[in-house]
């Protein structure tokens, strides 16, 4: 695919910092499509090329919006610059994960402070789990235990990436205040540190 000649591309920059709408709808037909093949080429991971073009998009359209493209001539540069950037911190992301992933029992650290023994904390963390929602169980169990992504998550249960998100961060708010009331904080900080990992 051909890229925009340079006033097409000066042209459009203007109209949507101007705050044209069916510019803005033309930037993403043209060049979502282009930056899903460029991370699908890099990663070979369509859903996360998936997801990433969406990031792209929404922080090249901000960018414009603000008037944060200094040389308008230059929106192909711009935006595969942006992918690169985005796409590199997803690749970090994902191998922070690699070298540090949840033990299948989740393991609970011992606190120093005293309180239950371990074994009484990993069966709090258990009983909380079973009190949620067969569905969110599920899905805190696939992210948990499996150390399964969004996406492959929501291929599995028949929901997109984003609820999959939203459910488990309730799942975990649930677990995380249950075991919190029977002073287990080293389980809650595990939990909350995961999550934070696995996005």
């Amino acid at each position: 695919m051909s890229e925009a000649p340079l006033n097409s591309s000066r042209s459009l920059v203007e109209r949507v910092g101007s705050g044209d709408g069916a510019a803005e709808d033309e930037l993403v037909r043209a060049w979502l499509p282009r930056v899903v093949a460029f991370a699908t080429v890099r990663t070979q991971d369509r859903d996360l090329a998936s997801e990433l073009g969406q990031d792209v998009m929404l922080a090249v359209l901000c960018a414009l919006r603000e008037g944060r493209m200094r040389e308008p001539d230059k929106l192909p540069a711009f935006v595969y610059g942006t992918a690169r950037n985005l796409l590199n911190d997803a690749l970090r992301r994902r191998a922070r994960e690699k070298l540090d992933p949840l033990p299948p029992d989740l393991e609970c650290a011992r606190s120093s402070s005293g309180g239950m023994e371990e074994s009484d904390r990993l069966a709090a963390a258990h009983q909380a789990i079973d009190t949620l929602d067969p569905a969110d169980r599920k899905i805190l169990l696939l992210t948990l235990v499996d150390g399964l992504k969004p996406a492959d998550i929501g291929h599995a249960v028949g929901l997109s990436s984003m609820v999959v998100r939203q459910r488990k961060s309730r799942a975990l708010k649930k677990v995380i205040e249950m075991v919190r009331g029977g002073s287990q904080r080293p389980v809650a900080l595990r939990l909350h540190n995961v999550s934070e990992r696995r996005g």
